[in-house]
């Protein structure tokens, strides 16, 4: 009989065991369809965001609580750039998103620096994103710590997607007034003005970063830079001469000099850096000292 008993124990834990087994199988099974089921909802509740109206009409309707309703859709933002970035890569309804949540918070700085890098490099849509740092030029305050990196992305987009030398440099001049600025700006901007064959300007841009900085090896930089520009600068001013003779005479000039000789130019310009300038015999014209052109080249 004990060993009956004995067996009639057994036999109960056993089936309480199973019975723990299935129901910890079945609550993993909820767990995981509840998870499944979220994950759809918030899916869903994602792309009913392009249902939203403009921000000036929940600008209206938020009442008190525009900033409160901008933080919300901020984080939808941010979630529906991640939900798509992993899926189909279709961001169609960001940037309506973003125009929502800087009409609702204009002061907001990043939601306009985001909203230019995705749109500009992630998605490729530079309209949009050039139409939203233009808005966060306008609305975020100038002393705001990143500011500057507002015009910065506006530079890059005119300078690698538009080609647009002279806009890029506009804008990363801009940039670079504003402290914490990428200490590449006043170089690219040199290049950028000298691309659009505006080297004065360039010029007069770096004397007022040297003027406003103490700094000795920045100054020593700056300088040199300087002195590079006014090289591309006078090189451009031979080979405007070069060609009005040739234009004249039919043949270009054997040396630099003939440009004075013959009344295109008052003197040949003084080569910054202690050198001079020469006229190969492809009638090309170089700095002995500075060899190659300024150019900017973008991988």
């Amino acid at each position: 009989m004990r060993l009956a008993f004995h067996k009639g124990v057994s036999s109960i834990k056993r089936l309480l065991a199973i019975s723990f087994y299935f129901f910890l199988l079945y609550f993993f099974i909820i767990l995981f369809q509840t998870q499944i089921d979220n994950a759809k909802a918030s899916h869903n509740s994602i792309e009913d965001m392009k249902y939203l109206p403009s921000g000036q009409f929940l600008k209206g309707a938020a009442l008190a609580y525009d900033e409160l309703l901008a933080d919300f859709l901020w984080i939808k933002a941010v979630l529906y750039f991640g939900e798509h970035y992993q899926t189909d890569k279709d961001y169609r309804w960001l940037y309506h998103l973003l125009d929502i949540v800087t009409t609702l918070d204009p002061n907001f700085q990043f939601p306009y620096e985001f909203g230019g890098v995705a749109l500009g490099f992630w998605i490729k849509d530079v309209d949009h994103s050039i139409k939203i740092l233009k808005k966060g030029m306008i609305n975020v305050p100038k002393t705001h710590k990143r500011y500057w990196t507002i015009p910065y992305f506006l530079g890059f987009n005119y300078m690698y997607y538009k080609k647009d030398s002279l806009a890029a440099a506009r804008f990363l001049e801009e940039a670079a007034k504003y402290h914490g600025h990428s200490s590449n700006i006043p170089r690219l901007v040199s290049r950028l003005y000298v691309n659009a064959k505006d080297p004065e300007i360039a010029i007069s841009f770096l004397n007022e970063i040297l003027r406003s900085t103490k700094d000795k090896t920045v100054r020593k930089d700056l300088e040199k830079r300087i002195k590079e520009v006014i090289v591309e600068r006078d090189i451009q001013k031979l080979e405007q001469a070069r060609d009005l003779f040739k234009k004249k005479t039919g043949f270009y000039p054997g040396k630099l000099e003939d440009l004075v000789t013959s009344g295109f130019m008052k003197e040949i310009p003084h080569e910054p850096f202690g050198g001079k300038y020469i006229i190969k015999e492809d009638a090309s014209i170089f700095s002995s000292l500075v060899p190659k052109r300024m150019k900017v080249y973008i991988k």
